[in-house]
């Protein structure tokens, strides 16, 4: 702990040593994004064809969407493209759809390759053209104790089996999901279980690869917007000759990083630190990336040799960082004129974020900015304090042990020791 402007320091302990900082990684990830692509950096969609779209609307050739590596492509927004390409004429598409994700040259991995939880969103593969995070919604709903669940994705050809769910007696809570089991049989998701009489829930969750997903999400929407499709939605590079029918840009980074940071999105962290590396000429890779951070932050007269940065969003075993050059790098962005943009994506402790509900009644609440991060051996906060005399102060904590996830009673303690005293 360290105050920010002096650089003076307050409280420290073993902060030589190199350890995972989880989650806390996006923070580093955001701080070399920012410097290296831009505040107002955005990523480009193309929606290409190698046919001409005849006066009846309909294209009989193949239709292309070359991915940028943009982090956010949703289900809304394609929705919106695709009504666009219809206001211009397009009805019927006789070709098939073509996916480039060349963007990105990634190696072979499958997504329970981190904890053997195939299913869970926060580990979500990145690709060039992830679209709709690769996945999908679903509502739980309960009246007059008939449980329905239904897609709130626009999905094609995807189908539901929840009979085997039971209702069972009790309230519901945060923990109403527990006792679900999901089994995924081509294209049909089996449910089963039980859970309590919920009114309303909404789940998350990747039951599919990133071509049966594009397959069933973009029939879905091409079905809803009215343009016809029965081709083959495959993988493939973009030739040339295609004509641009659409370039869809992103929303800023500087709002994405809203998203990364607030709510701890890891592949959308994982698609940013691989944009590091996105040029014209060859595709992003992983040791491009590691590269270009380097580089950023040795620029900065950041040098820290234990660093170890596997994907950039801290879904690591391999992640290595000091307690003392996270510090250093909470003292640098405090000193950055970009500090302003990259504070106000941390989550806030006790009213937003993942700050939200485990800092609520925490004396420091409205106070302080926080990165948090937690994997079954590790947790981490990183931030800034606002103290009672106007003084701001930069925490490092990291804890790397098999029983972390149980120091959460002990960090909330110190942060209300520090809420109490007059620093």
């Amino acid at each position: 702990m360290q105050e920010a402007s002096s650089q003076k320091v307050i409280v420290s302990h073993n902060i030589e040593k190199a350890m995972n900082p989880a989650s806390v990684m996006k923070l580093l990830t955001s701080f070399v994004a920012l410097k290296k692509l831009g505040h107002s950096f955005t990523w480009k969609t193309d929606f290409l064809t190698d046919s001409a779209i005849d006066e009846e609307g309909t294209l009989r050739g193949n239709f292309f969407i070359r991915g940028g590596g943009d982090p956010f492509l949703t289900h809304a927004i394609l929705e919106n493209v695709m009504l666009s390409l219809k206001r211009q004429g397009l009805k019927n598409i006789q070709g098939n759809i073509v996916l480039d994700r060349s963007a990105f040259d990634l190696p072979l991995t499958h997504a329970g390759d981190f904890d053997g939880e195939t299913l869970r969103p926060y580990n979500t593969p990145p690709n060039a053209l992830l679209l709709d995070f690769q996945t999908i919604a679903l509502e739980f709903s309960t009246q007059n104790g008939v449980l329905n669940v239904s897609p709130l994705t626009p999905l094609k050809n995807f189908h539901l089996d929840f009979k085997n769910v039971i209702l069972s007696k009790g309230a519901c809570t945060k923990a109403w999901d527990n006792f679900l089991t999901f089994k995924v049989e081509n294209t049909t998701l089996h449910i089963s279980g039980k859970m309590p009489a919920c009114p309303k829930e909404i789940f998350y969750l990747m039951p599919f690869d990133d071509l049966t997903h594009a397959d069933l999400l973009l029939r879905g929407i091409l079905n809803e917007v009215g343009i016809f499709f029965n081709g083959k939605i495959r993988d493939g590079n973009t030739p040339e000759g295609t004509e641009l029918l659409l370039r869809h840009t992103s929303d800023t980074l500087g709002n994405a990083l809203k998203s990364v940071n607030k709510y701890s999105n890891n592949v959308m962290a994982r698609q940013l630190f691989l944009s590091l590396s996105l040029n014209g000429n060859a595709p992003a890779t992983l040791s491009k990336s590691r590269a270009v951070a380097k580089q950023v932050l040795m620029d900065e007269n950041l040098y820290f040799p234990e660093l170890v940065v596997e994907n950039g969003a801290g879904l690591s075993r391999l992640a290595r960082i000091s307690a003392r050059h996270l510090n250093q790098l909470l003292l640098q962005i405090w000193e950055d004129p970009l500090m302003p943009e990259l504070l106000s994506t941390l989550p806030v402790m006790g009213m937003d974020g993942t700050l939200k509900r485990n800092f609520k009644h925490s004396k420091l609440k409205g106070r302080a900015h926080f990165k948090t991060g937690t994997l079954n051996d590790a947790k981490a906060f990183a931030g800034f304090l606002h103290g009672k005399k106007g003084k701001r102060y930069a925490i490092s904590i990291l804890i790397h042990d098999k029983k972390a996830p149980t120091a959460q009673s002990a960090v909330e303690a110190f942060f209300n020791w520090l809420g109490e005293q007059d620093l």
